[in-house]
């Protein structure tokens, strides 16, 4: 019986009539409720199809500035020094 009420039912508003135990108040709360999440859907589905601009790096690169030995660890300034002679 729940399967036939909720497949003859195409509409929200018929949807609603077919509820016998809403009050009015919570008949208007779900059409409103329905209205807005219809709405945003509508806009975040914009919001999806549209293409973003890559962002820039902003992110700080203090610690990737110095050099850094095989090891990772960053050289100390007599080991740049041996570095830049031997190129």
């Amino acid at each position: 019986p729940s399967q036939t009420r909720t497949s003859n039912m195409s509409t929200g508003s018929e949807q609603l009539d077919a509820l016998p135990h809403l009050n009015a108040k919570q008949r208007s709360r779900i059409q409103k409720r329905r209205l807005a999440r219809q709405k945003l859907q509508e806009v975040l589905a914009l919001k999806k199809s549209r293409v973003l601009p890559p962002q820039p790096n902003n992110h700080p690169s203090g610690c990737m500035r110095p050099p850094r030995g095989p090891d990772g660890r960053f050289l100390t300034p007599e080991q740049i020094a041996t570095k830049e002679l031997e190129k």
